[in-house]
């Protein structure tokens, strides 16, 4: 797959390692990109924190940064993904998911080992495990 980067020509990534999002997803993010009134998709990054260690963060991106990842979904929808997040959201699908009231994106992501008990953060395998 080609992923386009800003700074430089394209990034060849394997398939296996392609960030893709379900049908459920993708309708999620044009609702509300519609709903807002601009966009172009969602920014997937990772930050420090919960009782695993690392917690996904997903915000919607008006404009595109020249220093993200951009993998197209269909012709509304990009997810972006910054540099340093790469290597821990290579080849994650993002899934969009209803429980009774509740809603809200759900990340099936290879590169996890295991998740806190209340779902916030997980802790990626160790590199060497791989």
């Amino acid at each position: 797959m080609t992923v386009k980067h800003y700074t430089s020509e394209t990034l060849s990534v394997p398939e296996a390692d392609a960030i893709t999002m379900t049908a459920e997803a993708i309708s999620h993010v044009k609702k509300k990109l519609k709903d807002q009134g601009e966009g172009c998709g969602i920014l997937v990054s990772l930050k420090q924190a919960g009782c695993s260690g690392m917690q996904y963060v997903v915000d919607y991106v008006v404009k595109a940064n020249p220093e993200h990842y951009a993998f197209p979904m269909d012709e509304a929808v990009t997810v972006f993904v910054d540099q340093k997040s790469f290597p821990l959201l290579k080849g994650i699908t993002i899934d969009y998911v209803r429980e009774g009231l509740n809603a809200r994106f759900n990340f099936i992501n290879p590169n996890e080992a295991g998740a806190c008990g209340c779902g916030e953060s997980f802790y990626p395998q160790d590199p060497e495990e791989e």
